[in-house]
């Protein structure tokens, strides 16, 4: 066997770097900033069970929005092996909004889901912070925290 002893050197290498003006579509073509999926805020921030909630963002469908509401150790949507407590077929009239109201009992997003019963039983609503996220045909949003209070 044959063994040369290789030591290291400099090279320089061209590095091109190109300025966008914001993201692009898979066809090439502008997003605008409305059509990213996001939760910026929601307000307000803490509420007892029925309090009214309003999320603000983008990419929020005109229907078919369900909003996880999932305590700190538990997964959002799709997020096994728990479950969150969910809202389906919720509304956005402007694509920035959705307005909900803080559950006494919220049901698990599998009872919503065929086929079968939820192995899941209700779950009742207590003091402690939340996961509040969205989803729709794009996807699940960030997660923003709301505090439940008694």
């Amino acid at each position: 066997m044959h063994m040369k002893k290789m030591t290291s050197a400099a090279a320089t290498v061209p590095l091109i770097v190109a300025a966008c003006s914001g993201p692009t579509s898979p066809a090439g073509g502008s997003v605008s900033a409305e059509s990213v999926f996001t939760i910026t805020s929601l307000s307000p921030g803490s509420g007892s069970v029925g309090t009214q909630v309003t999320l603000h963002g983008s990419g929020f469908n005109a229907s078919s929005n369900t909003v996880s509401f999932a305590a700190s150790n538990v997964g959002l949507a799709g997020e096994l092996p728990n479950e969150p407590s969910v809202i389906p077929n919720l509304s956005s009239a402007d694509g920035r909004t959705i307005v909900f109201n803080v559950l006494s009992v919220w049901r698990p997003a599998c009872s919503y889901s065929p086929p079968g019963p939820c192995p899941i039983a209700n779950i009742p609503t207590a003091p402690g912070t939340y996961r509040v996220a969205v989803t729709n045909s794009n996807g699940t949003s960030n997660a923003v925290n709301f505090v439940v209070t008694r």
